[in-house]
């Protein structure tokens, strides 16, 4: 379940495991600098945090929300009304046209896992934008006894970036100091 409070231009949303009792709406209004809920869905121009992250601000949010006694609630987002077209940083944030029960929803599904056999032509098809000198690096792990290298599809194609690498092996132990990095200013 999801409730919205709402203070001039900020919405927060709320969501929770069990309905809130009337005390845990007053604790939440004064929580949030005397705002009032509002029922959803909300119409208008929102700028909040993507579905997929939640926020540090979230986080806190919600250990205090458990702190005064509200133990149902399971994420705190704030969301600001703003106009379309207004910039904002769309690696964090996201725009939306209407808040209701399904903010949170993410309906992602699992990427299945594809073997690697050339990790360089890997790279060069997919851009992921690794180094030789890390390539190198990869390739060098011993991996006797180990399946094939294995990476997490793209969840999305235009976002190549997103890729886990997989793979069985342990790292190498070795005694050798490491080499310190010179920072120069």
């Amino acid at each position: 379940m999801i409730s919205f409070f709402r203070n001039f231009g900020t919405v927060y949303a709320v969501q929770h495991a069990a309905p809130l009792s009337e005390e845990d709406h007053k604790t939440l209004g004064w929580l949030f600098d005397g705002a009032t809920e509002v029922k959803a869905p909300l119409a208008g121009t929102f700028i909040g945090p993507r579905a997929e992250m939640i926020t540090p601000w979230s986080t806190n949010a919600t250990e205090i929300a458990h702190t005064v006694g509200i133990d149902s609630v399971e994420r705190v987002e704030v969301f600001l009304e703003a106009e379309p077209g207004v910039p904002y940083d769309r690696m964090l944030l996201r725009q939306y046209g209407t808040l209701d029960e399904e903010l949170f929803d993410t309906k992602i599904e699992k990427a299945p896992l594809l073997p690697v056999e050339d990790l360089r032509k890997y790279n060069s098809e997919e851009g992921l934008a690794l180094s030789d000198e890390e390539i190198r690096r990869v390739s060098s792990i011993p991996m006797a006894s180990s399946p094939p290298m294995r990476i997490m599809s793209p969840l999305w194609r235009d976002r190549r970036r997103s890729f886990s690498l997989l793979s069985g092996w342990t790292a190498p132990t070795s005694t050798a100091p490491r080499r310190r990095r010179r920072c120069w200013h």
